[in-house]
């Protein structure tokens, strides 16, 4: 699945429609913080990497008011998502 969703991601034909079908399942996965996490570590793997990197940001943007166990994600000073 890493390679398949790095492909994806990669590209720039196919990473729009990835990121939108990624932000559905994990904002579905965010109901439930212990599926939220599984779903969260499986994917940080996958986002790591030059090639993906746009796609990376563009996924954190559609997800930056996804909400888990009351608290939303947003970017800290340093960039990262808390």
């Amino acid at each position: 699945m890493k390679r398949a969703l790095q492909d994806l991601l990669g590209d720039i034909d196919t990473a729009p429609d990835a990121i939108n079908r990624l932000t559905t399942w994990i904002r579905q996965s965010a109901t439930d913080p212990d599926t939220y996490a599984r779903v969260r570590d499986g994917l940080l793997p996958v986002l790591r990497g030059q090639k993906i990197f746009k796609a990376s940001v563009s996924l954190m943007q559609a997800l930056e008011h996804v909400s888990v166990d009351g608290e939303t994600n947003r970017p800290t000073t340093s960039g990262t998502v808390s």
